[in-house]
Order: structure tokens, then C-alpha cells, then sequence
């Protein structure tokens, strides 16, 4: 281009915001977009409903916030320029160059209100957005802008670098932007997402059972290790805020006991019968709601679920977790985490007075992950109606020291309530009068 340029362009409220957003920097936009960000991963990562959308709500509202803000800092940054000036809505600027002079002519509807006048020569960088370009002059805060035709700007940055200036790169600027607004978008997808559960989630498959508040199911063991037992019979029922439970346990040696308990409170009471009807023991413990209610469905295959601080259920992440037809399958991934988490749990089962009594040898092989080996560890819930109606589990896990082999495989089947409300009833008279070991029940 020769050493003239000539563009006319309209300064506004808009404008002034436009001019905001391209001054800002990628490191002030990451720090205002991080606070937004924090709270749409809270709300991906909490549990409780209500937590999320007090999350998603604060997180929004920061953001609505920090765009009135903008808004109204180009309102007052034009009316403080306008002011001056009449006041009015909206004004031309025509910008020439010529020679070494950048002249500024500010008017409305064609009158003249303002010129002013600088040299090309204080200016040593400038930067080209899209439809516009800014050069800064040296040494002071001051920016000069140009608009107008791409075709016109693109002369204009030719010229501009045969006068000395540099050429300041906007991609960087533009790619720092573009990742603070991608992670805030990213972030909140994530939170309504975390809405609506993967279909892989049998946690609430369980939940259905829970909001049903009664249900019986029949575990039948094909190898079992751990314990005597053969099979077991569970029912749950609610009755306002107390529980009820009955269990019927049969062992490999053809010997069976009854187990009734209640919970209320945070506790759960248990009367344990012989198959003649005898007390045998009478225990108490603490327990959540969550853990009585689910505890027969859950113990036979305890090893799919993690209970978190909060005494929330989650799948296990040490496992994959995929949808085959009507059935979710849990297949061991990560046997090396899996270890370290059944050395937690088997910590969890001794007494602080049993962990005291050990030696330091003994101590260590505790805590030694090594020494649990799972050869395999499925899974598979068979769904039906959004609930879990059947679940087989297969374990075998090898034990180097004490040396061991853990093996459990079976079916638990769970359905509607089976239990007659007569059963129903002298289950829960029993917590209505005391009882001592040696007493007699009669149930049928």
C-alpha cells in the first residue's frame, strides 16, 4: 500500500466490550473461569443431589456474575467517554494514516466532534485480531486501533512492518482463551452428566430395592471358603423408621440357624436361634440404614462395592464395568490396587487390642499387598424392571502368607417380599419384650 490508510468504524457499548474481551489475558481469564471450574467438579463428584445443584447454581451464578460485570464496565467506560461528547448512543471513528501521522476523527451523524493526532513512529508493536488492529504505543498504556476490510488490514500489516513495527502473534492469546472457556464448558457437561448415571451403575439397581423397602433373597454356594455356610435365605421389610430382618443359613455340614434383627437409631440388633428355636446369642451393633437393608444382597459379593467416608455404596473402580444385553458384568482390572484395598479391609477386621498383640514381623506381612494374589474376580448382575434380580459372583484370590486360598462362587437370586405377614408379625414382637440366651421362639 502507499503511505495512506482510511477506515470508518462505529464505537458503541458493544464495541467497548469487544475491545474488553480482547485486552483480557489468558492467565486473568484462567484465574476468574477456575473458581466456576471447582465447583462444576464438585458437583460431578458429590453423591447428594441437592449438594450438585447448589454447586451447578453457585458455579452459574458466578459466571452470569462476572459477565455483568463486563457489561458493566463497558457501560461505564462508554458513558465516561461519551459524556464529553453529548452522551449519545453510539459515535464514527475515521482513522487515516498518512505518512508517519495516525489522525483520529471522532463524530456523530457526520459532525465533527474531536480530532487527535499520533505519530506512527511511538508505536513499535501491534497485533491483528479478526477485524481488527491494535498498536501499542511505547511506553504507555495507550493503544491505537484500526478497523476495517480484511483485504484493507492485511495492506495495512504489510505497512505497518515496513515502518519497524513488530508483529505480535494473537493465536497464543486466542488458543489461552479458548482453554479457559473449553474447561468451564467441559466441567459443567461433566456435572450434568453426573445426573444421569451410566448404565453400568448397579448402585442404583440396589437403590430401587431400598426405595421398594423390602425384598427376600437366596444365595446358594457352589465352593465356598471362607465360611460353613451352604446357602442362605434373607428377607428385609421396613415398618416406618425400624427394620426388620430374617435369615435362615444352612451349612455344608446340614446344620441351620435362624438370625432375626432389627435396626433403629443407627443400630442393628441381632437373635441368633438354633434350628430348635434356642437363643443362642444376642448382639448389637452400629450400623447405617443402607448396610442392614443390603447387607444379604451385598456381603456373598462385597468385593464389587466400595462404602465410601460417607457410608455410600459405589462400584469398585479396581474392576471394568460393561453392559452385556440385560446383565452388567464386573470383571478385576487392576489387581495390584485390589490387593492393597483387601490388606485395608483385612486390617479393618482386627481389634486395635488383636493388632497390638502381633510382633513386627507379623505386622509387616499385614500390611504387605504382595501377598494377595487374585488369580480372578467377576461379576454379573442380571438386570430386570431397573433392579437387580440375580447376581453370581466367582472368586478365587491365592494368599502367600499365612498361606491361603480364598475361593467363593455362587448365585444370589433377589425378588419381592416373601414372607407372610403373619411371620412378619412375630418377627417384630420379639423386639418388643426382653430376651436372655436359653429362651425358646417358636417361628414357623
Amino acid at each position: 500500500m502507499n503511505n495512506t490508510f482510511h477506515s470508518v468504524y462505529t464505537v458503541n457499548k458493544r464495541w467497548i466490550e469487544k475491545i474488553f474481551w480482547m485486552n483480557v489475558k489468558p492467565s486473568q481469564l484462567f484465574s476468574s473461569a477456575m473458581f466456576p471450574v471447582v465447583l462444576f467438579s464438585l458437583a460431578w463428584l458429590l453423591q447428594a443431589i441437592w449438594a450438585k445443584l447448589i454447586c451447578i447454581l453457585a458455579g452459574l451464578g458466578l459466571i452470569v456474575f462476572f459477565l455483568a460485570q463486563v457489561k458493566k464496565y463497558a457501560k461505564s467506560g462508554f458513558d465516561s467517554f461519551s459524556e464529553p461528547f453529548g452522551g449519545f448512543s453510539e459515535y464514527q471513528i475515521e482513522t487515516t494514516i498518512e505518512n508517519d501521522e495516525i489522525k483520529y476523527t471522532l463524530k456523530h451523524e457526520g459532525e465533527c466532534l474531536r480530532t487527535t493526532s499520533v505519530s506512527l513512529a511511538k508505536c513499535t508493536q501491534f497485533t491483528r485480531y479478526k477485524e481488527i488492529i491494535a498498536a501499542k504505543e511505547t511506553n504507555t498504556d495507550n493503544i491505537v486501533y484500526f478497523c476495517g476490510p480484511s483485504s484493507r488490514l492485511q495492506e495495512l500489516v504489510v505497512f505497518l512492518e515496513d515502518q519497524g513495527l513488530t508483529q505480535k502473534s494473537a493465536k497464543k492469546n486466542s488458543l489461552g482463551k479458548l482453554a479457559s472457556i473449553g474447561i468451564i464448558v467441559i466441567s459443567f457437561v461433566l456435572a450434568i452428566y453426573s445426573f444421569f448415571p451410566s448404565s453400568t451403575d448397579v448402585v442404583r439397581y440396589l437403590d430401587a430395592w431400598q426405595k421398594q423397602g423390602a425384598y427376600t433373597s437366596e444365595t446358594n454356594w457352589t465352593r465356598n471358603s471362607l465360611s460353613e455356610l451352604d446357602s442362605q435365605i434373607s428377607s428385609v421389610w421396613t415398618d416406618g423408621d425400624t427394620m426388620y430382618r430374617i435369615e435362615q443359613l444352612e451349612e455344608k455340614d446340614g446344620n441351620s440357624q435362624i438370625v432375626v434383627s432389627s435396626y433403629a437409631d443407627g443400630k442393628e440388633k441381632g437373635i441368633y436361634l438354633d434350628a430348635k428355636g434356642n437363643v443362642k446369642r444376642i448382639d448389637e451393633k452400629e450400623v447405617s440404614r443402607s448396610e442392614f437393608f443390603l447387607d444379604p444382597i451385598i456381603c456373598p459379593s462385597e468385593d464389587a462395592f466400595l462404602i465410601d467416608s460417607s457410608d455410600t455404596l459405589e462400584r469398585n473402580p479396581y474392576f471394568s464395568w460393561k453392559k452385556d444385553g440385560n446383565k452388567v458384568v464386573a470383571t478385576l482390572e487392576d489387581p495390584d490396587r485390589f490387593a492393597s484395598y483387601r490388606v485395608g479391609k483385612e486390617e479393618d477386621s482386627y481389634t486395635e487390642e488383636q493388632l497390638n498383640s502381633m510382633d513386627t514381623i507379623e505386622r509387616m506381612n499385614l500390611h504387605y499387598s504382595g501377598r494377595i494374589k487374585p488369580e480372578h474376580v467377576d461379576f454379573a448382575f442380571v438386570i430386570q424392571d431397573k433392579r437387580i434380580v440375580e447376581i453370581v459372583f466367582d472368586e478365587l484370590v491365592q494368599i502367600t502368607y499365612p498361606k491361603a486360598v480364598e475361593e467363593t462362587a455362587g448365585t444370589t437370586r433377589i425378588h419381592d417380599l416373601s414372607v407372610s405377614p403373619s411371620v412378619q408379625e412375630q418377627v417384630e414382637a420379639l423386639f418388643e419384650k426382653p430376651l436372655r440366651h436359653g429362651d425358646v421362639i417358636d417361628l414357623p
